[in-house]
């Protein structure tokens, strides 16, 4: 136990102080990456897998966090300045402040990660800069001690910076453009009703600076609150729109008028506020292509090509997505949904590429090294780095698992590590759903769990890690991750 100054008592055990050798916690380090390489194996202990498997976590379970690991928790006198003050637990005071309304306050319910923003801001408000306290697991967006779930509510909360001006904790990397508009509500109000809304003015990767704007017949208010939690209420992406153009696949009978319909019918795809669909009529200048043959079609990529003869559990067709059927009334959502899915993956890959070229420009910038480990077989506990000089070539049932370094010069670090497959498929990788994203310290790093290599996608795919600087609250952008898109499948014959 460390002791601080006379206002305040820091509370902190370090392992050595337990008579913990360090051997043990070595050895308790491997066995609990161990158990997620054993979790990953197929059931039998054979090596063949179809799917990623990665090991479950305990459901209907969240963990609040006094601080971080590296981290001392506080004690002082409470309520800070008052003749009947009497020691108390940072976190516990602060809860119970949030949580046990006073005599004449009704509070609305929060959710897990809503409590935690909400502690967040009152260390703040009184000049904390630390400790940090966290919340983990897989139910953050129930309500506190409730079963009501309210998903995705308190992913961006509302702040001023140093100059008084508006920003948001969200930017390009969650696909906000300038131009997007947000709903800003209380921080402890659950009600459906807006105090007001804000328009993106600067995006930037991971915060964007907003100003109120009028929207949703609610006119424009400079009085928000600090901390309030948002809701995207229209999003212009910052991306450049899909081209996508309509052709007759080589073997269908379809004629000139039945594409120039299908056009016509297809307009309000580009002609919605904020698209990411420009429909074009020269297929060479198209990056899709929707290849219409008899009465279904197939969404196919500039080199893709339509399926001919596949058994239908083939999952092998490229760059290619259906059959859908051409009725416009089914084709329109499910062309807006998948292209728009497809140009979000393609916008993040694109905005890695850039921020990874601008890292050069600075000696001060964040800079994190990922590097791919490859287990030989179950037995295997550290496995090899594998050489990206040589290219990588993965196969189905192949175990794998990512180390990240932060070799930024002086920062600490929060990662993020999103996977990226041929199905524009986002996968988190780290953190995963439920888990806490922690610090990384200059020089230090993290494996993330062993992981299965499938057989459900091929082709190009990309890997994306996302990192800011580890001197605020964490930041996770597991969020950004989108679930698989159904491959095309071609007839049997």
């Amino acid at each position: 136990m460390l002791r601080g100054n006379a206002a305040e008592t820091i509370r902190q055990v370090p392992p050595e102080a337990l008579q913990i050798p360090r051997e043990v916690l070595v050895r308790a380090k491997e066995r609990a990456r161990q158990k997620s390489v054993s979790a990953a194996a197929s059931p039998d202990g054979s090596e063949q897998s179809t799917t990623i498997k990665i090991a479950p976590r305990m459901k209907n379970r969240v963990g609040l966090y006094a601080a971080q690991a590296n981290e001392p928790t506080v004690e002082l006198a409470l309520p800070d300045g008052a003749e009947n003050a009497v020691p108390h637990g940072l976190l516990t005071y602060t809860l119970c402040q949030i949580l046990v309304p006073k005599a004449d306050e009704v509070h609305a319910p929060l959710t897990y990660c809503e409590l935690a923003q909400r502690i967040r801001q009152q260390y703040v408000s009184a000049g904390r800069i630390a400790p940090t306290p966290l919340v983990e697991g897989d139910d953050l967006n129930n309500e506190v001690l409730g079963l009501t779930h309210w998903p995705g509510r308190s992913r961006i909360v509302i702040v001023k910076d140093e100059n008084g001006r508006w920003n948001v904790s969200a930017g390009s990397l969650l696909g906000l453009g300038r131009g997007s508009i947000l709903a800003v509500f209380a921080s402890n109000d659950s009600s459906d009703q807006p105090l007001g809304y804000v328009e993106v003015k600067q995006p930037g990767m991971t915060t964007s600076e907003v100003t109120p704007c009028e929207y949703g017949g609610l006119a424009k208010t400079e009085q928000l609150p600090i901390g309030g939690r948002c809701e995207l209420a229209f999003v212009e992406f910052d991306s450049r729109p899909l081209k996508l153009a309509i052709e007759p696949s080589a073997s269908s009978t379809t004629d000139a008028n039945q594409i120039e319909i299908l056009q016509k019918s297809l307009a309000p795809l580009a002609s919605r506020q904020g698209s990411l669909i420009q429909l074009v009529a020269d297929p060479q200048k198209a990056d899709w292509r929707l290849i219409v043959d008899g009465s279904q079609c197939y969404l196919v990529s500039r080199s893709g090509t339509v399926p001919e003869n596949v058994d239908k559990s083939a999952s092998s067709n490229v760059g290619a997505f259906g059959p859908f059927e051409v009725e416009p009334a089914h084709l329109l959502p499910v062309l807006q949904e998948r292209l728009s899915r497809i140009a979000r993956a393609q916008s993040l890959i694109n905005l890695a590429e850039q921020s990874a070229l601008e890292l050069t420009k600075s000696q001060d910038a964040i800079s994190v090294k990922v590097e791919l480990l490859r287990y030989k077989a179950r037995a295997d506990r550290s496995g090899e780095v594998v050489d990206l000089g040589k290219g990588i070539e993965l196969r189905s049932g192949d175990r794998i698992a990512f180390r990240l370094t932060n070799t930024s010069r002086h920062a600490a670090v929060y990662p993020t590590l999103l996977y990226i497959d041929s199905n524009y498929d986002m996968t988190p990788v780290y953190p995963r759903e439920g888990e806490l994203v922690e610090a990384l310290g200059h020089g230090k790093s993290l494996a993330t769990d062993v992981l299965r290599v499938n057989a459900k996608s091929f082709g190009q795919e990309q890997l994306v890690a996302i990192a800011v600087k580890g001197n605020g609250p964490p930041a996770d952008f597991s969020c950004i991750s989108q679930t698989t898109l159904e491959r095309s499948r071609g007839e049997t014959a």
